[in-house]
C-alpha cells in the first residue's frame, strides 16, 4: 500500500495545478456556452446561418477545449484510480482519507468532463434546430 500512496502523492502533485486550471476554464467558459444556448433562433434565413456560424464556432472555441482538456486529465488519472479502487478496503469509518481523496478529485474531475460533453451536445442540438427550417 506505500507504493501506491507514494503514486497518489506524485499525481497529487500534478493535480492540484491540474484541478485549479480545470475548474478556472470551466468557471470562464460555462458562462459563454450557456449564452449561446439561450440565444433565440432569428427569423430569416440569413440570421440562421449566421446564428449557425456563431454556434459552430462557439464549439471550437469554447466547447470542444473543455471537452478535450478535462477528457484527457481524467484519462490520465484512470489507471491510478483503477489501481486505488482496486486495492482499497470500503470502510465508512475508518477510511483512507489519502486515497479516499484521491477518487473524489478524479471523479470531480470525470464529473466536469461529463457536463463538458452534455453542453457540448445541447450545442449541437442547436445548431441541428438552427438548421431546420
Amino acid at each position: 500500500m506505500n507504493d501506491i500512496n507514494e503514486e497518489i502523492r506524485l499525481a497529487f502533485d500534478a493535480m492540484s495545478l491540474l484541478l485549479v486550471f480545470v475548474t478556472v476554464l470551466f468557471d470562464i467558459r460555462y458562462k459563454v456556452i450557456q449564452k449561446e444556448i439561450e440565444k433565440s433562433i432569428p427569423e430569416g434565413d440569413k440570421a440562421k446561418k449566421q446564428l449557425r456560424r456563431e454556434l459552430i464556432r462557439g464549439i471550437l472555441i469554447n466547447s470542444a477545449p473543455l471537452v478535450v482538456i478535462t477528457g484527457g486529465i481524467s484519462y490520465l488519472f484512470s489507471p491510478l484510480l483503477r489501481k486505488v479502487i482496486e486495492q482499497s478496503k470500503l470502510n465508512i469509518w475508518n477510511f483512507d482519507f489519502f486515497s479516499s481523496s484521491f477518487v473524489f478529485i478524479v471523479l470531480l474531475i470525470f464529473l466536469f468532463f461529463l457536463w463538458s460533453c452534455y453542453l457540448t451536445i445541447l450545442l449541437l442540438i442547436r445548431i441541428y434546430k438552427t438548421g431546420k427550417k
